[in-house]
């Protein structure tokens, strides 16, 4: 006997009640509930005997993989469940692919079923199943597992609520599963660093807010000797040396003062025994954690690396004074250059003291040079492994540098010693003389236009290189000849003499534009004279003004396209402008009357289910108005035509006012909403305005901030601005969707399967934060909170 019917399709008011029913069935029975499959088996009861559905499965896949790892079922037929074939969605390969997509699965009618899906067609109907509905399960964006319905009696056109209340139990049951799976791993991770801690090395200490022992880790008694009940509510402070209780005493009131500070120093601790061991603490404010609720000292025992240093030191400074004794320069420098030791002569050639020299690189303390020199002595000592002699000029000095390679016992060396000796007065008549033959040759030719120097007749003496590219043709190929004849096709000057016989006559500079082949010179002559202030010859100078002179003419033809394009960004402005307005306009006309009569419904209606679906309509005409204006704002902003209503505005009287108003919300969200307001000064803004930005930042922050969250509201002055601050306890965000997050449109992945809207709202409230000159930003990370936060500028009015 079959108890079961075919889906009915009345879709009356009885099967939208049961429906919601249903919904409300499945998400109260996870709540609080520690036996989910008892749960989930529960669920799967309720959705088959609303669907009509022969038999209704759920299974969950092995890790990373498809293959069934846990199975749940609930058969809507008789004769009893163990005389029907098994169905098991991993024997279909076309369906179980469509799921590992994420996909869902509706087959009407299974004989009408694509020829790719032969094999479940045949297998189907070979166990009497007509229609089948399938959608898959999702945790953390992998494929989990699926549910689904099949029917045995006939093919089957799905009621939208079916294939809804089969997403809504997905969406319920992976978040159950979710859930289970974070509280296993807590588990798992708080046993683990449980043990991490009773086990390490060092000793850890935590404080309370007055100074006093509260735990202590079991390291404690290998390092000083002290038992658990020797310590524990005890004065961190008892156990110091009394030259430290003072910096200890300071040091723990300060670190108090700020939430999450970390201090890091050294303090000598007494033993049990009397005696002293020296130890590295860092402290860290955790007092604002309700994990912790302390301040957490980690001990690390350094007394024996403290005795090892003294000893060291002794001997370092015998050395230091025998080191120091030498006349010379000497350093010590490792294969990197990098100065190990310096004598004091070196520190005083450095105008530096020795301690100040150590770590840094010999050629930059000494040459101020950016790399090693490429005759380093100290490079060739240690790839020759013997010792090396070179010359090296630092500074004004000339340097004869000995350089000696420390071999070590495996004779790789990587460790010289270099002694200096000044011989820059040998060195400084030499460098004179080559300097001033150097001079002038270089200063000729490094210059980038092109010269030359002619004689009276324009016959040219001498040329630099720029001059050289210039004519494209060799100095043996200029020298003596007439510079007229070297260029080719000058053009651009209407002077019928040359420029030497104008030289001649005017005795002045003189300056052409020239053109050679299809480029542009500017050519500036000037005479020479002798002391009798004879003329004897000119000195050209070619500058190429070619590229200024294309850029001048490609500037002038972009002037002339930008002219075009704002004319036609200017009316495509209007265009939208008029088209904004008129789609609000017309979105807007139909949706007054919907709102005024869905608030008379609201007031007249007081049975249910019949009030509650007038207050729907009124809130979705009022979300809907309200998206209307926001998209409208953004439009103007967009082409800049959304203003501000400046006046005085008193931030305190508005901060509090919004404060009034977001509270019953928080309280029926079951939220705990705080303001710390501090005093601010009136400013010049756009009070609208900043309601509508604070009004949707704490919306937000209630959105996304579950049941039993704080939300705080802050506000103080920094520098030249007022800073409001809205803070949650919620999951946080992604960092690479911070970046997005103020874009208009956008929408967090959360945000889109949870919450409705067009992800206007924060890029509104960025344009508006921005008209009034400030700025807007977020501090947030995944499983911390967020703080959204926005600045005004304090443009007090007058006398305020």
């Amino acid at each position: 006997m079959i108890n079961n019917k075919p889906p009915k399709t009345d879709g009356g008011m009885n099967r939208l009640l049961e429906f919601q029913r249903i919904i409300s069935s499945i998400s109260t029975r996870f709540v609080g509930k520690t036996n989910l499959d008892d749960a989930i088996r529960e669920c799967l009861h309720d959705i088959c005997i609303f669907s009509g559905a022969s038999r209704i499965f759920l299974t969950q896949f092995a890790p990373n993989t498809l293959t069934p790892a846990k199975k749940y079922e609930y058969y809507n037929i008789e004769p009893a469940k163990e005389n029907i074939p098994r169905i098991e969605p991993v024997m279909f390969d076309w369906y179980t692919g469509k799921v590992s997509n994420g996909e869902i699965v509706y087959i009407e009618d299974i004989s009408r079923l694509p020829p790719e899906a032969c094999d479940e067609k045949r297998n189907l109907e070979s166990i009497g199943v007509k229609a089948a509905l399938i959608t898959p399960i999702i945790i953390e964006n992998k494929v989990q597992g699926c549910i689904g319905l099949f029917n045995i009696y006939q093919p089957v056109h799905w009621q939208n609520d079916s294939i809804e209340i089969i997403k809504i139990a997905a969406e319920i049951i992976t978040n159950a599963l979710r859930r289970t799976a974070a509280e296993a791993m807590v588990q798992s991770n708080e046993k683990y660093f449980h043990a991490l801690i009773e086990n390490t090395v060092d000793t850890i200490i935590i404080l309370d807010k007055t100074g006093k022992i509260k735990y202590r880790s079991p390291s404690i008694f290998s390092m000083s000797g002290y038992k658990p009940d020797d310590i524990i509510g005890k004065s961190f402070i008892d156990f110091l040396h009394p030259y430290d209780i003072t910096i200890a005493n300071n040091m723990f009131y300060e670190g108090i003062k700020t939430p999450g500070k970390t201090i890091s120093t050294e303090f000598r601790i007494k033993n049990k025994d009397g005696t002293w061991t020296h130890a590295i603490v860092i402290g860290k404010n955790a007092l604002n954690d309700p994990t912790v609720e302390g301040v957490i000292l980690n001990l690390r025992d350094v007394t024996e690396s403290k005795r090892a240093s003294e000893k060291i030191e002794h001997a370092a400074r015998q050395w230091r004074a025998t080191f120091d004794s030498i006349r010379d320069m000497v350093w010590i420098c490792d294969e990197y250059c990098t100065l190990m030791r310096v004598n004091k002569a070196y520190a005083q050639a450095a105008g530096q003291e020795p301690r100040a020299l150590i770590d840094k690189n010999c050629y930059e303390v000494l040459k101020e040079a950016k790399y090693i020199c490429p005759h380093c002595p100290h490079k060739k000592a240690i790839a020759a492994g013997e010792p090396v002699i070179e010359i090296v000029r630092i500074a004004d000095k000339y340097l004869e540098i000995t350089a000696s390679p420390v071999i070590p016992s495996e004779n790789q060396p990587t460790t010289s010693v270099c002694v200096a000796r000044d011989i820059t007065q040998s060195r400084r008549m030499e460098e004179a003389l080559i300097n001033a033959a150097q001079r002038w040759r270089t200063t000729f030719y490094g210059i980038g236009e092109g010269i030359c120097l002619t004689d009276e007749n324009g016959q040219i003496l001498q040329c630099n290189q720029a001059f050289s590219e210039l004519t494209g043709k060799s100095l043996d190929e200029i020298i003596g000849h007439n510079y007229e004849e070297l260029l080719i096709r000058p053009i651009g000057t209407a002077a019928e003499t040359s420029i030497i016989d104008r030289l001649k006559e005017t005795l002045i500079r003189q300056k052409l534009t020239l053109q050679f082949d299809e480029r542009w010179f500017n050519l500036v002559a000037d005479p020479i004279f002798t002391d009798k202030n004879e003329f004897i010859g000119a000195t050209l100078v070619f500058s190429d003004i070619t590229e200024s002179k294309i850029a001048s003419e490609k500037l002038q033809q972009l002037y002339h396209v930008e002219t075009d394009l704002r004319q036609k960004l200017e009316e495509e402005i209007k265009s939208r402008v008029e088209l904004t307005r008129l789609l609000v306009h017309e979105i807007k006309t139909p949706l007054t009357p919907i709102l005024a009569s869905s608030e008379i419904l609201v007031d007249e209606l007081k049975e249910e289910p019949w009030q509650s679906l007038a207050k729907n309509i009124h809130t979705g005409g009022v979300n809907l108005n309200r998206r209307i204006d926001e998209l409208l704002d953004l439009a103007r902003g967009e082409v800049g035509l959304l203003s501000l209503n400046m006046q005085e505005l008193d931030m305190n009287t508005l901060l509090q006012e919004v404060v009034t108003y977001m509270e019953p919300a928080a309280k029926n969200d079951k939220l705990k909403f705080t303001a710390d307001l501090n005093p601010l000064p009136v400013i010049i803004a756009d009070e609208d305005r900043l309601r509508q930005v604070l009004l949707n930042l704490i919306s937000n922050a209630m959105k996304y901030t579950p049941a039993g969250g704080k939300i705080t509201l802050s506000s103080h002055t920094e520098k030249d601005n007022v800073v409001i601050e809205v803070k949650d306890t919620g999951s946080g965000i992604e960092e690479e969707e911070q970046k997005q997050l103020f874009q208009p449109y956008y929408r967090a992945v959360v945000d889109r399967s949870q919450f409705h809207g067009l992800g206007l709202g924060l890029a509104l409230s960025k344009r508006l934060v921005e008209l009034h000159g400030g700025k807007i930003w977020l501090i947030s990370q995944r499983g911390g909170g967020s703080t959204f936060a926005f600045s005004i500028p304090l443009n007090t009015p007058s006398g305020a």
